[in-house]
């Protein structure tokens, strides 16, 4: 009777070790997270598409934007300047703005 459970000891023990089988309900989430990764990469790359069409179709807001802001500079120097050269310190006022070249496209 011992020898008959020494020889089924090893025999529960490798039957112990033998590896898991498939879990059916974790492969269905495994391959609908692939799924939806895959449409994720779809998007992103359609969104990383259109960025880079409309950045082209910016030009010209980014070409107004720049313009404005020099203008803004410009004019912005040419009051400073006005005010320094002013006895008492004061700005111009609107009749005696002469606007800058920056300003005048």
């Amino acid at each position: 009777m011992k020898v008959g459970l020494l020889l089924l000891a090893p025999l529960l023990l490798l039957s112990a070790c033998r590896p898991p089988q498939p879990d059916p309900q974790a492969a269905q989430q495994i391959a609908a997270l692939s799924a939806r990764i895959g449409t994720l990469e779809t998007e992103v790359a359609e969104l990383k598409a259109g960025q880079r069409d409309s950045g082209v179709a910016n030009a010209d807001d980014v070409t107004a934007r720049a313009a404005a802001q020099s203008c803004a500079i410009a004019l912005a120097r040419a009051l400073e300047l006005f005010r320094q050269g002013s006895v008492g310190s004061r700005y111009p006022t609107p009749s005696q703005v002469d606007l800058p070249d920056a300003c005048e496209s």
